[in-house]
């Protein structure tokens, strides 16, 4: 079982003990570490349900899952092992693949995201942004002002990040979000980690930062409008 390189799921007692025996041999070598996102103030939860990281394979992934026995004496071993964080070189072009979920009860807030990029060097940086047919819940339809916070996310990320020149093709393939329990604000937060944890510059950089409810990001004067997007 090789779990930095493979999803894998469970639905036994016995896959559910192999699965995190293989997750705390990986700890114990130093080739995966416990994550927990520096900008949110909670804590990461106890247990190993969360998300992981791998420096190593430049890789991140998340453990959700179910392991108990209920009190009818009756098993409940149900989870999943997901990388959501890794990249491929496929011709010369550099493909990247991250999400970005947050939920919490209190305050309500949730988002979920999944970004797959194309990158190909450039002398100069230009971002390509594509919304697929689909990729809002059905029956949502991608309102401009949803659309806008996303990209708005994206393109502070890069103001933060200011990584390599080049051609970022950026395509949204899941966008979720709750009519109630999500903002304006948190889908720009939430574009701005993810595309971060694309780069693979997440875990170095702590803006935006969500602190007592509120979203606030440090103002970065140098980067202009100039320097994206100039053909």
């Amino acid at each position: 079982m090789n779990i930095l390189t493979e999803a894998h799921q469970y639905q036994t007692q016995q896959e559910f003990e192999l699965l995190t025996r293989a997750i705390q041999r990986e700890i114990d070598a130093g080739n995966l570490m416990e994550y927990a996102d520096k900008t949110w103030i909670r804590k990461r939860r106890p247990g190993w349900n969360g998300e992981y990281i791998s420096t190593k394979e430049k890789k991140m992934y998340r453990f959700n899952g179910w392991f108990n026995d209920l009190p009818n004496g009756a098993p409940n071993y149900t989870g999943l092992w997901q990388i959501i964080r890794e990249e491929k070189m496929v011709d010369g072009i550099t493909r990247l693949s991250s999400e970005y979920k947050i939920r919490e009860q209190e305050p309500g807030i949730f988002l979920d995201l999944h970004f797959e990029i194309e990158f190909s060097e450039s002398e100069k940086t230009t971002l390509l942004l594509n919304w697929p047919e689909g990729s809002l819940q059905p029956g949502t339809h991608v309102s401009r002002l949803i659309q806008s916070a996303t990209e708005f996310g994206i393109v502070s990320a890069f103001e933060d990040a200011n990584p390599r020149p080049g051609r970022y093709g950026i395509s949204i393939k899941t966008m979720r979000y709750h009519q109630l329990d999500s903002s304006f604000t948190l889908i720009a937060y939430a574009a701005n980690r993810n595309l971060k944890r694309a780069l693979f510059v997440e875990q170095e950089d702590e803006f935006p930062k969500i602190e007592n409810g509120m979203i606030s990001r440090k103002f970065r004067a140098g980067h202009t409008i100039y320097k994206y997007n100039n053909k």
